[in-house]
């Protein structure tokens, strides 16, 4: 009878987690088509500038070259 019992509980647990797989795999399917889309949309620049703080200042410089380094040329 253990065996039996064994056994039942083996398939039961085979149905389970093929179960949960699918979850996880249809959830981690999703995760990247939306990231996917996220970062399509993140090359539209009138979307970027809203969205991120770092895309409006690129290609200002940080510091002019004398602050950043007083007395060299």
């Amino acid at each position: 009878m253990k065996e039996e019992d064994r056994a039942d509980y083996e398939e039961l647990f085979i149905q389970f987690s093929k179960q949960v797989e699918r979850v996880l795999f249809r959830f981690l399917f999703v995760l990247f088509v939306l990231l996917l889309c996220c970062q399509a949309l993140l090359q539209i620049p009138y979307v970027s500038m809203h969205f991120t703080k770092v895309a409006p200042l690129e290609g200002i410089p940080y510091m002019e070259k004398e602050q950043a380094f007083p007395g060299r040329r």
